[in-house]
């Protein structure tokens, strides 16, 4: 909402408004698909990150200097390639993931039974925080849900929460 602050006032500098425009409009685009698709902010960094730096630039892009603009850029250059030197280690030290992918492990289980229906519930591993059901026989929970019952003997036939959940289990779930 920020960014549209642009259509209203003028900076000093000198550009092409059009171009910039477009540019807003393809960000407002990106930042609706990503919040009516997939609203978790990993998925939308991107466009978002742009959107709220957009008009920090645009108003103070006259204040900064080319001798400060090019040291600011060429560390920000120096950062992402130290990071992406670090995030590669694996792969430097196990080349054979470059094709194949790394295996996962399966955590042990332990069976739930909610209304007489089986689901698999996964211990923590890998010095993890969370119950991840990657690479686990289906169906799996990842955390025991006192509010989740199932509509009919099957899976087919879907879930509700009954009774409603207290706020303060909304609070604590990790969703």
């Amino acid at each position: 909402m920020g960014s549209g602050i642009i259509f209203f006032f003028k900076s000093k500098l000198t550009l092409d408004y059009i171009k910039l425009r477009i540019l807003f409009f393809l960000l407002l685009i990106m930042a609706g698909a990503w919040f009516f698709t997939a609203p978790s902010p990993r998925f939308g960094y991107g466009a978002l990150l742009v959107l709220a730096i957009f008009p920090i630039c645009f108003f103070i892009g006259d204040k900064i200097s080319i001798a400060i603009q090019k040291p600011v850029i060429i560390f920000t250059i120096f950062i992402s390639c130290w990071y992406l030197y670090k995030k590669s280690a694996p792969l430097q030290n196990n080349p054979e993931n470059f094709i194949h992918t790394v295996n996962l492990i399966q955590p042990p289980l332990n069976a739930i039974y909610i209304k007489g229906i089986k689901f698999n519930f996964p211990e923590i591993i890998s010095n993890g925080w969370m119950h991840n059901c990657f690479n686990t026989d289906l169906p799996c929970i990842s955390q025991a849900n006192k509010y989740l019952l199932p509509r009919g003997s099957t899976l087919k036939n879907g879930f509700k929460m009954d009774p409603l959940p207290d706020s303060i289990f909304i609070r604590n779930y990790i969703y």
